[in-house]
């Protein structure tokens, strides 16, 4: 059975998670937002010359004799392209599963025969049952660059690249849509942001027991919806204030500055998402609060809905 360049390419260390679709948005301003974020994105990874390959994976039952093979000549410019389709049968592409197999279709072509506006809209689509939208997943390898794009709904895309240097640019570029959820991990294999700033095992304990409490406090069900405003108060020495400033307003977060003496300034630091997440963002809160030297102070809640 032949290697996937998928399966090597997930097994790098350097890869971005980016987020399309940001929670709090109304449906039409919600999809604007997941178009521009993944052209954006696409433009800046591949250039029109460039050798891509258009990866499409099924997984159905080992015992099904017969598949159908998926319609990817729609993806394309011209319907010629998919008569060098090559196909391969692989391990179940998400766990171990005997009873389970994957499918993997791959047509190589040039990045510019590529129907890009259609087939992402096709992979936005995926979860709202609109059409057009893609059966299975979709992956663009960039053979020229040695880069995989794999956006996997609207929510978000990840990002591999065999080298730092490879990826770099796209950090710095979009660094403010990277998933705040891994943000922490990203900064830390690229060592720049939030690398090298930790919390003490006691530190963490503590925090995340006071979390506990908190949210206990909110009668809010985190089984339910459970979307909130979620705004956390950190007081950054004034000497470190700009500097603060600039890198929380490379996240996904919003920042108002709430007042200030001759000493500190105390900055509400707001993301509206399930509270259910309260752990890492109040864990991305208390990091930052140390690398400037502040204090993180606490966080409130508003129901988003």
């Amino acid at each position: 059975m032949k290697t996937s360049v998928v399966n090597n390419m997930f097994k790098q260390k350097y890869w971005i998670r980016f987020e399309l679709g940001p929670v709090g948005l109304e449906e039409k301003a919600y999809v604007n937002e997941v178009m521009k974020r993944s052209n954006s994105i696409c433009n800046f990874l591949f250039s029109k010359n460039d050798e891509v390959h258009v990866i499409n994976r099924i997984s159905y039952l080992n015992e099904k004799s017969k598949h159908e093979k998926l319609d990817m000549h729609r993806f394309f410019k011209t319907k010629q392209t998919v008569k060098h389709l090559e196909h391969q049968v692989i391990p179940y592409e998400y766990e171990d599963d005997e009873q389970m197999v994957t499918s993997e279709y791959r047509v190589r072509v040039k990045f510019e025969d590529i129907r890009m506006s259609y087939l992402l809209t096709a992979l936005a689509n995926q979860d709202f049952g609109r059409k057009p939208r893609v059966h299975g997943n979709v992956m663009l390898f960039n053979s020229t660059k040695q880069i995989l794009l794999y956006i996997y709904d609207d929510r978000g895309c990840d990002v591999y690249g065999v080298s730092k240097e490879s990826l770099l640019p796209l950090y710095h570029q979009y660094r403010s849509w990277i998933l705040d959820y891994d943000r922490i991990h990203i900064d830390n294999v690229f060592e720049e942001g939030l690398a090298g700033v930790f919390e003490t095992e006691t530190e963490r304990s503590a925090r995340q027991y006071a979390n506990e409490l908190k949210v206990q406090s909110t009668d809010i069900n985190l089984y339910s919806n459970n979307t909130c405003h979620i705004s956390h108060l950190l007081e950054i020495p004034n000497d470190q204030s700009k500097q603060f400033e600039e890198e929380i307003g490379g996240t996904g977060f919003t920042l108002r500055l709430q007042s200030k003496d001759q000493d500190t300034s105390v900055y509400q630091v707001t993301k509206t998402e399930a509270l259910a997440l309260i752990n890492y963002q109040s864990e991305l809160m208390n990091l930052y609060s140390k690398k400037y030297g502040g204090v993180y102070c606490n966080w409130e809640i508003a129901r988003a809905f």
